[in-house]
């Protein structure tokens, strides 16, 4: 079986393996949603009336994203997995709960009282 990435076979004649590891899709599709989200809240929140903290937030949490995807290509295995781990799982989630609290803000300001 040829790897669609980097064009090696599963288990050729040299035994060399894939250099791409199976989750390495999952990381670069949840990084790029991420950073996609993050960059466009970023710009948004910039615009609008809302607390300077939330694009800041915003900001800082892409600047993390990109930290974690360089801990997790350029670290030793134990700085790998910590960015791994970051860029798969923590940041995304601290991205959904930011876009939640912006969410919610712009709602409770549209509320009639």
């Amino acid at each position: 079986m040829i790897c669609q990435q980097c064009g090696k076979s599963g288990a050729g004649t040299t035994g060399q393996r894939c250099s791409f590891p199976a989750t390495s899709c999952r990381v670069v599709v949840i990084a790029a949603a991420t950073i996609w989200i993050l960059f466009g809240t970023f710009l948004i929140l910039q615009l609008t009336a809302f607390p300077p903290v939330l694009h800041r937030t915003a900001m800082t949490l892409l600047a993390a994203e990109f930290t974690a995807l360089m801990m997790d290509d350029l670290g030793s295995p134990p700085v790998a997995s910590a960015g791994h781990s970051a860029a798969m799982i923590d940041v995304p989630l601290l991205a959904a709960g930011l876009v939640a609290v912006a969410i919610m803000r712009a709602v409770r300001r549209k509320a009639p009282r």
